[in-house]
């Protein structure tokens, strides 16, 4: 039987390439033509935005149309409301693509909305407008701002963060530490409003109104407004958008007497939300709700026609068994085609494909349909209720207490998988399994027609790349493999040798541990932290490396000497750093049962082909500043000699020098981001460095690298490379020749 090609796939084709070559050439031109200095801007509101619960200042990002037509993202402190008219003064700037393999692309994100151009104004006026038209577009934003505001109460408990992202979407009040967790158990999806809560919410909804006496349009009348309600209090994005406009298109085919074609109706539906936001093709959910979509309805097929022949050679009794066992099987099988078919999307937020995802799946998806089923209506009791009053909190009390059981498993059981490191499958095996799943269905009788008639030369290609593929990833010597990360104003620097011994030397400050290193990691294969080294205890180098030990990626934990004042407390040597975070670390590591070690100078750390010398500081730390006390590191790789000198002062330098200890490298990592008072002259001779690398933040407010430090490098070394001009900077090391390159071209 021939492959029939249905309507809907040709048309969407043809929206999504002319949406794509139409887009792409307008926000280019915009970029373009973007103003280098500060200007006066007028224009009107057209996307309100939303404010975090709970904030009282409501500031928020707004979608701004000017009056040239470009559209511009502004961080409004006071905003306005859709439809009026704001003018005053702005610096405008183009987003940045990521600074990290696999970190975040602003422009990507602002591209998505439509917009090229984004800023914070100086000046601001709001001239209201008011019309009935505006009051009508407005319902929605002053909806969606009325349940985020008047419940923020709920959203702001214990659990409130969980519910909100699985009820409205909102994964604002998230920790990164949470969303890791999500990411990494396969979950991630159940907190973008999809499909999947519009089935939660309707099904017991469809179940009550066709068992009830009432006419077939009062059904239509009381399920509608439910049927919306999702898309309006998540602002109507692209996953409840598609499934909205797909589950009317079913229930019409009731009165109609007409069954759709389900891949038709998606095609089709996609074709329309592509011609009225053609933008939503650059934005990751559209294509990942689409993709897992198409593969859900795939199986319901398959998996109704195979049901529908077995419930047929079932007694009664045996039907209950039956479809509990079904609901078992087809959640399993749901849940593993969608990861399947999103998995180009997924390896772009986790380090790896969790082999239990789809088995945990089977026991969130329940948590999460009563927690979703059972917010919404909670969202309808308190959102009439007086904020502030007693009944308010003795309902929101109530409320959180009959869920709190329910999302305190549904997070466990995240935490649970996410910690499970044997279960990952790093990124090199991807591709190769997926080779042999390929074999071994070209290989059966279920493969398609094609597949069948083609057999021996698909056998043939899909064998030779797995040979070839194989060969790439597991037996070609990578060398050593270093990567200094673009982590703002601190440091983070990832070492792999060979045999892919992994070592972090610092971390960077809060966040950066989840956004920045983890999915720099899992680029290389990296699923934990063999060793993890912190310079000194102060939050830019450190809050990175306590992130990664509360999740459980880090084996070994090394830290400087300990204080003079902690081994003889009754010597009070070192007045206490408020940002210092040694004890926190020490804290963590010994609740996640991770050794700790103190380095010291005159020792030397070897762990399999990784070795380092540890030059700086001699015994317990008895200065009053943490910068002076940095670990200061000299490591052989491949070879080439790196010299990382941590938050190192003048006076540490001096230190240094007068030990004697050989301080030569041919790489220097810049010693406190290009501080002022580090990099000395006297220090830089006796380094004699070929290259300099400074990790510093773009725009930074200690005004780092200072110029007079800039001047002593560019007079010692003939190469300078800064993270806030390149991003991430590699260095290759292979059979005794390397190569540096960076993530952005300065």
């Amino acid at each position: 039987m021939r492959c029939k090609i249905l309507p809907g796939t040709i048309v969407f084709a043809l929206v999504a390439v002319t949406a794509f070559l139409t887009t792409g050439t307008r926000l280019t031109r915009q970029e373009k033509c973007l103003p280098s200095q500060e200007i006066a801007f007028e224009g009107v509101v057209t996307h309100a935005g939303h404010a975090s619960p709970g904030d009282r200042t409501a500031a928020r990002f707004q979608t701004i149309r000017l009056t040239d037509g470009t559209p511009a993202v502004l961080w409004m402190k006071y905003p306005a409301r859709k439809g009026d008219y704001v003018s005053g003064l702005a610096t405008f700037e183009i987003g940045e693509s990521s600074r990290n393999p696999g970190g975040f692309s602003k422009r990507m994100w602002l591209w998505s909305k439509g917009v090229a151009w984004t800023g914070c104004p100086r000046l601001v006026k709001v001239t209201e407008m008011e019309g009935q038209l505006l009051w009508i577009l407005r319902l929605p934003d002053r909806v969606r701002d009325h349940v985020r505001q008047h419940l923020a109460s709920l959203w702001t408990s214990a659990n409130g963060p969980l519910l909100l992202s699985l009820s409205v979407g909102d994964t604002s009040l998230l920790t990164d530490g949470q969303s890791y967790k999500l990411q990494s158990a396969g979950l991630m999806h159940l907190t973008s409003v999809s499909g999947t809560h519009l089935m939660f919410l309707m099904n017991p909804i469809f179940i009550a109104t066709d068992r009830a006496r009432i006419s077939r349009r009062l059904k239509q009348w009381i399920t509608l407004p439910v049927l919306l309600m999702p898309g309006v209090l998540s602002g109507w994005k692209s996953g409840i958008t598609r499934a909205s406009l797909v589950s009317i298109a079913m229930r019409l085919d009731i009165p109609m007497k007409k069954r759709r074609n389900p891949f038709n109706t998606l095609f089709l539906v996609g074709s329309l939300m592509l011609i009225v936001q053609p933008y939503a093709l650059y934005g990751l959910s559209f294509w990942m709700s689409f993709s897992a979509a198409i593969a859900i309805s795939f199986s319901v097929k398959t998996m109704k026609s195979a049901a529908k022949n077995d419930m047929h050679e079932l007694t009664k009794s045996g039907k209950m068994r039956f479809r509990v066992c079904k609901y078992f099987e087809s959640t399993i099988v749901f849940s593993s085609m969608a990861q399947l078919v999103i998995l180009p999307y997924q390896l772009m937020s986790a380090p790896g494909i969790h082999l239990l995802a789809p088995i945990i799946n089977v026991i969130a998806i329940p948590l999460a349909a009563y927690m979703t089923a059972a917010t919404y209506p909670i969202i309808a009791v308190l959102s009439v209720l007086p904020a502030g009053t007693r009944a308010a909190h003795v309902a929101t009390t109530v409320f959180a207490a009959l869920l709190s059981p329910a999302a305190h498993a549904f997070e466990w059981l995240a935490g649970c998988v996410a910690k499970t490191a044997f279960a990952f499958l790093p990124l090199k095996w991807c591709l190769p399994i997926l080779l042999v799943i390929l074999l071994a269905y070209v290989s059966t009788s279920q493969a398609s027609r094609f597949l069948r008639e083609h057999r021996r030369i698909v056998t043939a290609i899909a064998a030779s790349s797995l040979v070839i593929v194989s060969a790439a990833v597991f037996w070609i010597n990578h060398g050593w493999r270093i990567v200094f990360l673009d982590v703002g104003q601190g440091d983070a620097t990832l070492f792999i040798s060979p045999s892919g011994y992994t070592v972090l030397l610092d971390g960077g400050d809060k966040g950066h541990g989840y956004r920045t290193i983890i999915p720099a990691a899992r680029m290389y294969a990296v699923t934990t932290i063999d060793l993890a080294i912190v310079s000194h205890g102060h939050c830019d180098h450190a809050a990175g490396i306590a992130e990664l030990l509360e999740v459980g990626l880090v084996k070994h934990l090394c830290l400087p000497p300990e204080r003079a004042s902690d081994l003889v407390p009754h010597i009070i040597s070192r007045v206490h750093d408020k940002e210092d975070m040694t004890d926190h670390l020490v804290s963590i590591a010994k609740s996640a049962r991770v050794p700790v070690s103190y380095l010291q100078a005159g020792e030397c750390l070897a762990c399999g082909d990784f070795s380092m010398d540890v030059l700086h500081p001699q015994g317990p730390i008895c200065a009053r500043d943490l910068n002076e006390d940095s670990l200061v590191l000299r490591i052989d790789a491949g070879g080439l000699v790196l010299l990382m000198t941590g938050d190192l002062t003048e006076a540490g330098e001096r230190s240094l020098l007068a030990s004697g200890r050989e301080c030569k490298a041919d790489i220097l990592h810049v010693a406190h981001h290009g501080a002022d008072k580090s990099s000395t002259q006297v220090f830089l001779q006796a380094t004699e460095p070929d290259v300099a690398i400074i990790s510093v933040a773009k725009k930074n407010r200690y005004g780092h690298p200072h110029t007079d430090a800039l001047a002593r490098l560019h007079q010692e070394c003939p190469i300078i490379l800064r993270t806030d001009q390149s991003g991430a900077v590699f260095l290759n090391i292979r059979r005794g020749k390397s190569t540096m390159n960076t993530w952005i071209e300065p």
